[in-house]
């Protein structure tokens, strides 16, 4: 049986940052890596994800750029939708975040 963290956090974070959050918080888990594997991999009824995609049309500012157009927007608000778990989303107000959401 795999044992998962009880609080998970995906981001490109700064290192520096990272210890500190480590330091202080011994069970939180950073991870850099696609979302929808980490959601694919910890889905279930027990847990809480805190989703902070780059902002609509401001993709180019992050270093990370799974989202690349408009499509990864649409299709994490699919995969959200669907999720076992729970979500608390963080978005600037567009129109087509309120449509999506």
């Amino acid at each position: 049986m795999k044992i998962k963290p009880s609080v998970a956090i995906y981001n490109d974070i700064n290192i520096d940052l990272y210890r500190q959050v480590k330091n202080k918080h011994k069970n939180i888990i950073c991870y850099n890596q696609d979302y929808k594997e980490i959601i694919n991999l910890y889905d279930n009824e027990n847990v809480f994800f805190f989703v902070d995609p780059p902002y609509f049309r401001k993709e180019h500012y992050y270093s990370n750029h799974t989202f690349l157009k408009e499509d990864n927007h649409i299709e994490l608000s699919e995969i959200l939708k669907n999720i076992k778990g729970r979500f608390l989303l963080s978005y600037q107000d567009r129109p087509l975040m309120r449509e999506l959401y």
